[in-house]
């Protein structure tokens, strides 16, 4: 079974739904998993698990997400995309191949980034330059979770730039461990989209703060707070 993690916090039973409605279009044993801090009723279209939480960001609600799912695999997305067909599918043919020891597999573990891209651009926290990739929304198996302290996303962050830290700290820790699959990807951006931005300043100054205590300590565990 395939897990799907989503949260919203302002959003209707309309647009949820409508998305929602994709996931059980294309895919016949999966969970939605639904987590939010806002009030809805359990008036949902599809397999819905809806979990009410007084949790005040994106990123903690996420991860209570992947700690309540059922799934053998994990799909991390967002309510403004679309599945075009079923994960689980490009996820085994991405990943049955590959052998054991072989620099992107990490531990008998998979991670693909869904719309994922190579870091290419010089930014003001990465001073050297340093190479990694980006993993906007994760599908993963749960062995992953024994690398990244239980969590997809570091709870330092509030709602952005969690998926720099990802790449970033599986690419460093663990060799190339990332599978991309790029834009045109399985998941297709809705016209309307409502990106929360307000968290931003707060969240690239955690990544600058993981990458520079990683730099001093390559040890350090994935889900440190900062």
């Amino acid at each position: 079974m395939i897990s799907f993690i989503l949260t919203s916090v302002n959003e209707d039973y309309e647009y949820l739904n409508e998305t929602f409605a994709q996931i059980d279009k294309v895919c016949n044993n999966y969970e939605i998993v639904f987590v939010s801090d806002r009030e809805y009723t359990n008036d949902w279209v599809g397999n819905v698990n809806y979990i009410h939480t007084d949790l005040e960001t994106s990123v903690k609600n996420y991860n209570e997400g992947v700690r309540q799912s059922k799934g053998d695999i994990v799909l991390v997305t967002a309510d403004d995309h679309f599945i075009l067909e079923d994960p689980s599918q490009m996820f085994k043919s991405k990943t049955q191949s590959l052998n054991i020891g072989e620099p992107w597999k990490i531990n008998n573990s998979f991670l693909v980034g869904c719309r994922g891209f190579r870091q290419s651009i010089v930014e003001p926290w990465l001073d050297p330059w340093e190479d990694y990739l980006v993993t906007p929304f994760p599908v993963f198996n749960r062995e992953v979770l024994d690398i990244t302290d239980g969590v997809i996303f570091n709870e330092s962050f509030r709602h952005h730039w969690v998926d720099h830290w990802l790449g970033y700290f599986l690419k460093k820790k663990s060799g190339t461990s990332i599978i991309l699959d790029p834009p045109p990807s399985i998941l297709n951006q809705r016209k309307v989209s409502f990106s929360n931005t307000n968290h931003d300043e707060h969240d690239v100054l955690v990544l600058k703060k993981l990458i520079d205590y990683f730099k001093e300590d390559p040890e350090m565990s994935y889900n440190t707070l900062v």
